[in-house]
C-alpha cells in the first residue's frame, strides 16, 4: 500500500524538521511518501521531503491541506501535525484496520505529554 503523509505548518520549522526526521527513521511494511507545505517568506527545501512552499496569505489549515493533497501520490492519505511526537510502529499500527475491505478511514490517537502547554 502506498501511503502520503502530509504536513502542513507555518512558523514552526524547528518541529517541522524534527517531525520528518522522525518519519524518515520509521520502519514499515508500507512504501510512503511525506508532502511539506509550509507557509512561510523564507522557502528553504526539507531533505527526505517533497517540500511545497507558498507565501504568508493568512488562507489557513484547509487551504495547505488542499495544496498538499494536490501533490500526494498515495492510495491513503495522513495528515500530522507537525508537533507530532511519533511513537514505535506509528504508521503500522494506524494502516492496519485497511486489511478490512469495510475499513474506509482511520484516525489515530492524540495523548498530550504531561507538563505540556496545549495553545
Amino acid at each position: 500500500m502506498n501511503i502520503s503523509i502530509l504536513i502542513c505548518s507555518r512558523s514552526r520549522r524547528k518541529e517541522l524538521e524534527n517531525l520528518v526526521k522522525a518519519i524518515n527513521n520509521t520502519v514499515s511494511n508500507h512504501n510512503y511518501e511525506i508532502v511539506v507545505v509550509e507557509e512561510t517568506e523564507a522557502s528553504s527545501g526539507i531533505k527526505g521531503a517533497l517540500y511545497i512552499s507558498h507565501p504568508i496569505m493568512n488562507k489557513g489549515i484547509p487551504y495547505a491541506r488542499n495544496l498538499a493533497l494536490k501533490h500526494a501520490s498515495g492510495e491513503v492519505i495522513v495528515f500530522l501535525d507537525d508537533d507530532c511526537q511519533l511513537k514505535e510502529n506509528w504508521l503500522d499500527r494506524l494502516i492496519a484496520p485497511f486489511s478490512d475491505k469495510m475499513v474506509i478511514g482511520v484516525q489515530g490517537g492524540v495523548s498530550v505529554p504531561a507538563g505540556h502547554v496545549v495553545d
